[in-house]
């Protein structure tokens, strides 16, 4: 989750304003820590997110855990291949107006 929150905060402080930024920034990170309190505190004996999930929630919990880690992990991906791509493209442009 880190380093797609580092390539949409530049793009959220230009849009908000500095201090309405800091405010959001500061507000999702108590909501954040709150939620990493909270799954630590009730995962005590469990070796998965999802086995808590199962236990707390049920089987709609555990498919809201599945679905919710997979959409992070395809947004990171995503996240990912643009910076890959864009940067492969100037790349290639620089090693192709260089040697050819």
């Amino acid at each position: 989750m880190m380093g797609s929150s580092l390539l949409a905060l530049p793009w959220g402080f230009s849009q908000s304003g500095l201090t309405v930024g800091a405010v959001t920034v500061f507000v999702i990170g108590i909501l954040s820590f709150y939620s990493c309190y909270l799954i630590v505190k009730n995962s005590k004996g469990y070796e998965d997110l999802m086995d808590v999930a199962a236990i707390h929630l049920g089987k709609p919990g555990v498919l809201l855990c599945f679905i919710s880690s997979t959409l992070v992990l395809v947004g990171g991906i995503i996240a990912f291949d643009i910076l890959m791509s864009d940067s492969l493209y100037d790349h290639l442009v620089f090693f192709v107006l260089r040697f050819v």
